[in-house]
């Protein structure tokens, strides 16, 4: 179970509603696959990219997945966040690296990495919460 984030470019102006984008849209090329894993290991040294196609980031506070898929170049990427609120810094510097936004999947928004705390983020750690309560 993981907070899900999609990282890519969107369209200028884009607020988080899909029915906003034109049909015809196609999403920004990020990166080619080698570029990224230059970069991100720059930002992140202990990444383990041993599956390209999957990177992992374990923090001390909050672990990070990177759903790449197979395509080269790279125009979007999924990321699976766990943890504590450390992980939307790294979302952020992920975003700012490579000059893309981030979309909260729980909220269908764009993160706003000037607010204090994520909205979306703080409601899944409350659904996991409950949801590993009623598991016990």
């Amino acid at each position: 179970m993981s907070w899900d984030v999609i990282v890519m470019r969107f369209p200028e102006g884009f607020d988080g509603d899909f029915d906003k984008i034109p049909d015809d849209w196609e999403p920004e090329e990020l990166f080619y696959l080698e570029y990224f894993l230059e970069e991100i290991k720059k930002i992140f040294p202990d990444i383990n990219t041993e599956d390209e196609t999957w990177l992992v980031l374990n923090a001390a506070a909050y672990s990070i997945e990177f759903n790449i898929g197979d395509d080269d170049p790279i125009n979007s990427i999924m990321l699976h966040v766990r943890g504590g609120d450390e992980a939307i810094q790294a979302i952020k510097k992920i975003c700012d690296r490579f000059e893309c936004q981030a979309l909260d999947t729980t909220k269908g928004e764009l993160i706003d990495f000037n607010e204090e705390t994520n909205e979306g983020f703080t409601l899944w750690r409350a659904y996991r919460d409950k949801v590993l309560k009623n598991e016990r």
